[in-house]
């Protein structure tokens, strides 16, 4: 258990504008981290679900470094198409 007296110095401690000011920036960093691999997996899931214009759009914005992917999707199955 942990003690009263830790517990209030640590809220002190906690409250500092350096500590807030460091665990700021390391949740921003986090979030970010997080978003990115959210916005690949979306890409994927689009590009396995068949809605390749839809996950070249959303790589175009959100995660560039899926955009060659999407478009060697894309341009597959341009070529595989039949004309009418």
């Amino acid at each position: 258990m942990v003690s009263e007296k830790k517990k209030a110095y640590m809220y002190k401690y906690n409250q500092t504008p350096e500590v807030k000011l460091k665990k700021a920036e390391y949740m921003r960093k986090v979030r970010a981290e997080k978003d990115q691999v959210a916005a690949r997996n979306l890409v994927h899931e689009l590009l396995e679900f068949g809605y390749e214009d839809l996950a070249y759009e959303y790589a175009l914005e959100r995660a560039p470094e899926t955009l060659i992917t999407a478009q060697s999707r894309i341009k597959q199955k341009a070529s595989t198409r039949k004309p009418f």
